[in-house]
């Protein structure tokens, strides 16, 4: 009996072991969904990636078509690009677009991929 107690003790020492090691590798690599700070107009789902506009060959016509950029903001952003070049990533724009406040930029952010 007492060898049954020990090996059960010493089974639940090692599973609750595997289930703290495995919960803080999950953790740390776990992906977080960030949902966009607004939904896109008239409601529904956020876009989807394929759906979003490329900023790194966007037209004139692709970027005013975006809910909540319009003509100026749309120059501001293609003027942005011409200066770097190449975006890699969204958070690029941040520095470069001063003409377009920060909470519009994160609402234009949703419908852009790099």
């Amino acid at each position: 009996m007492p060898r049954e107690l020990i090996k059960a003790v010493l089974l639940w020492t090692l599973f609750v072991a595997a289930v703290v090691i495995l919960g803080g590798v999950i953790s740390r690599h776990s992906v977080s969904v960030k949902w966009p700070a607004t939904w896109p107009r008239g409601g529904g789902h956020p876009l989807l990636y394929a759906e979003r506009v490329a900023i790194n060959s966007a037209t004139m016509e692709e970027l005013t078509g975006l809910d909540g950029v319009g003509p100026s903001r749309a120059q501001a952003l293609l003027e942005a690009r011409e200066a770097v070049g190449f975006f890699l990533t969204l958070s690029e724009l941040d520095p470069l677009v001063t003409a377009v406040p920060p909470l519009a930029l994160a609402r234009i952010r949703t419908g852009l991929r790099p």
